[in-house]
């Protein structure tokens, strides 16, 4: 077995979805903010499409931000940023 071929492959899987010849385009994805609890929000992101990484056989439907944020549009601002560098 390589280890370094079984470790890259799924980048490259990923890469060839999420990136295109450009930045992504916002209006390909859904985002949806919700409050995780009280003074801590955070935003789910989901493609509107169909195509998405499949990860250990499963395919990834949605991403969410990896910090909470003290209000919801800073949370909506920061799936945004997350977004164009898809």
């Amino acid at each position: 077995m390589i280890v370094g071929r079984a470790l890259t492959s799924p980048l490259i899987r990923r890469e060839r979805v999420f990136r295109g010849a450009s930045m992504a385009d916002i209006s390909e994805f859904s985002i949806v903010t919700y409050e995780r609890k009280p003074g801590c929000w955070r935003a789910a992101i989901t493609r509107k499409d169909s195509a998405g990484p499949v990860v250990g056989g499963d395919k990834v439907r949605s991403v969410v931000t990896p910090d909470d944020y003290a209000t919801e549009s800073d949370a909506q601002f920061a799936a945004q940023k997350l977004i164009r560098k898809l």
